[in-house]
Formats: structure tokens, sequence, C-alpha cells
């Protein structure tokens, strides 16, 4: 099999809105976004949620929403950071692994390698 698979990351755990004005932080924003990306070719989407203050978080019950709206709109494969903020305890990162929520997590094993066991 060949070919090729374009992943794409629109939202980012650091930025900000202010600095840069076209990040999708809202839902409705970051499902336009991945259309957008759909129909460009993309077929995965990575994705750091955001809360009602466009902040990183990694709430349950907004990453279950983000992905529903993701899955709703588009055919796009969606993976789900573990990485939140630099900010977040690794417990609550490495929730988003166990909870099968998205199709694909990623796992910043850097960040996270003190909260599992990697030998």
């Amino acid at each position: 099999m060949t070919g090729t698979l374009i992943t794409v990351a629109p939202t980012g755990a650091e930025s900000s809105k202010a600095a840069v004005p076209a990040l999708p932080v809202t839902i409705d924003e970051l499902v336009a976004t991945a259309k957008e990306c759909e129909a460009l070719g993309a077929a995965i989407v990575h994705v750091h949620i955001r809360d009602d203050a466009a902040q990183p978080t990694l709430d349950q019950g907004r990453l279950r929403e983000t992905v529903a709206a993701l899955r709703q709109s588009t055919d796009l494969i969606v993976q789900l950071s573990s990485g939140g903020a630099v900010t977040d305890p690794e417990a609550d990162r490495l929730a988003v692994l166990k909870r099968n929520v998205a199709d694909d997590a990623s796992l910043l094993v850097e960040e996270s390698a003190a909260a599992i066991d990697v030998s």
C-alpha cells in the first residue's frame, strides 16, 4: 500500500487567539477548520481541546463533545492530544488515553514518562 496520510494539528496547546487570530478555539471554529482541512486532503485531525475561556483543557465532557462534533461533521480520524498544557498533571494527560473517546491519541513520552512505567 502506498500513499500519503496527512495529519493536521490546527489548535496547538500553548498558542493564544490574540497571537494567532486564525486559531480555532471554539468547537464550531474547530469543526469549520477541520472541514476545510478535510476538503484539502487531510485524513487525521490532531486536537488540543479548549474550554469556554479558550484555555487548554483535558475536561472529559469537553473531550467527548468535541469528538462528537468532529465525527458528526467530518470523516476525519480524530486524534486527541494527551499533551493538554504543560501545567496539566500527568494523570489528567494519561486519562485521555484510557477513555476510548477518540479514534486515536498522542502520547508525548518525554512529558509523561514519569507517570507510566516505560521499562
